[in-house]
């Protein structure tokens, strides 16, 4: 359902308010969870410029493939390296780049994931940079500890997918 409504509407979206990048979240666009190729190939084609998931990356049989196939489709950074795929893609727009940045939080996740923040120093100085930290418990303090880590002078986005405990909040 998902795909199908990106599909009917973000191209209208894009035309109507001249987006520039659309960065969106994957990680259950497959029917079974995860990711698969179709369900990329769709968000993609809709008009995505980044996908990012979260810790139901792998969930789908064809998800190691995707991640290796397409590299505007990030896991979390902060997964172990051996996993395939990167963690972070910078697109190139011309005036300025736009580094995309998929991180994953440890509260009440299984206990397989690296500190976030020490991920986000392996992210290319870009003159945008955008954390998408997907997490199902918010500390107070996470938004003075990722500008912390943050490179100073770039401008910073952040999008936090909280649990159904919490709203699903958007700063920037």
């Amino acid at each position: 359902a998902g795909c199908l409504c990106l599909e009917a509407c973000l191209p209208k979206i894009k035309q109507q308010y001249k987006v520039d990048v659309v960065i969106a979240n994957g990680e259950n666009s497959s029917q079974h969870n995860g990711i698969s190729h179709n369900s990329a190939k769709r968000i993609l084609n809709a008009g995505v410029d980044v996908i990012t998931t979260g810790n139901h990356a792998f969930k789908n049989y064809q998800a190691a493939s995707v991640f290796e196939q397409y590299s505007c489709v990030l896991r979390p950074a902060n997964f172990h390296h051996s996993l395939p795929g990167v963690g972070a893609f910078t697109l190139d727009l011309g005036n300025c780049q736009v580094c995309v940045i998929n991180l994953i939080g440890n509260v009440y996740m299984p206990n397989t994931n690296a500190n976030p923040f020490d991920a986000i120093d392996t992210a290319t100085k870009s003159s945008i940079q955008f954390i998408s930290y997907g997490c199902s418990a918010l500390p107070s303090n996470v938004f003075p500890l990722m500008s912390f880590f943050i490179s100073p002078g770039y401008i910073s986005f952040t999008t936090i997918c909280a649990s159904p405990i919490l709203p699903s909040l958007s700063i920037s």
